[in-house]
């Protein structure tokens, strides 16, 4: 009996890690997925990437998964018919592998700010193009005057308001003055699988995020840090 409990501490450490290598992988091909659709609704509208949108009259309030899902607004559950072009229909691909606990299922509205998270204008605002306006969250990634070395889309998470429980979301905040709690998530081995302006993918560390102008985040096991 102690030679298979000895095994079985040799043998599950090595489990663990493969499924988070295995996962990792999942999620970097996500991300590539995204960054498609992303570029596909880039090359119909001039360049520009969504982020999320105020203001879009008559329709207010798109996340960039309910632009690139072709929603009329946040409000459109999956359920509901799209309203325009669609470039993203697998809904999977907006979430990290390794987060899919962190996700709500209730209210079903919530398929679509439990995912990756975008920059949002008030950060960088000398990089992105406001939506309709509003100088705050969201905006605009003008892929025609953006550095090819921009990350913008990461793996994120948040605290529900008022509860310690993590949820992934759309947007993070690096903004110190900001007192949103949405962050950059380190959540592969202190990495956080990032999207460039150029389309590509990879990890980032915390001393890379912060070489890019983000300050702020989570660490592995959710705890908040400064980069």
């Amino acid at each position: 009996m102690t030679i298979i409990f000895f095994l079985l501490s040799l043998f599950l450490p090595a489990l663990k890690s493969v499924r988070d290598s295995a996962k990792n992988i999942s999620c970097l091909n996500n991300i590539k997925q995204v960054s498609l659709a992303m570029y596909a609704y880039a090359g119909d509208y001039n360049g520009l990437i969504c982020l999320g949108t105020f203001k879009v009259s008559p329709i207010a309030t798109r996340p960039w998964l309910a632009v690139i899902n072709g929603r009329g607004s946040h409000s459109d559950t999956p359920a509901y018919p799209q309203a325009f072009p669609v470039y993203l229909s697998n809904l999977k691909m907006a979430v990290c592998p390794s987060a899919i606990e962190m996700t709500r299922t209730s209210p079903a509205s919530y398929w679509w700010t439990d995912t990756y998270g975008t920059c949002s204008q008030s950060d960088f605002p000398d990089k992105l193009l406001c939506a309709d306006g509003f100088s705050g969250w969201g905006g605009f990634l003008n892929l025609n005057r953006m550095p090819v070395s921009f990350p913008f889309l990461f793996d994120s998470m948040t605290y529900i308001w008022g509860t310690f429980t993590p949820v992934t979301t759309n947007s993070v905040s690096t903004n110190p003055s900001d007192i949103s709690p949405s962050g950059i998530h380190l959540r592969h081995q202190n990495k956080s699988n990032s999207l460039f302006s150029d389309g590509s993918v990879k990890g980032l560390q915390s001393a890379d995020l912060k070489a890019k102008g983000y300050n702020r985040g989570y660490s592995q096991i959710y705890n908040r840090i400064s980069f």
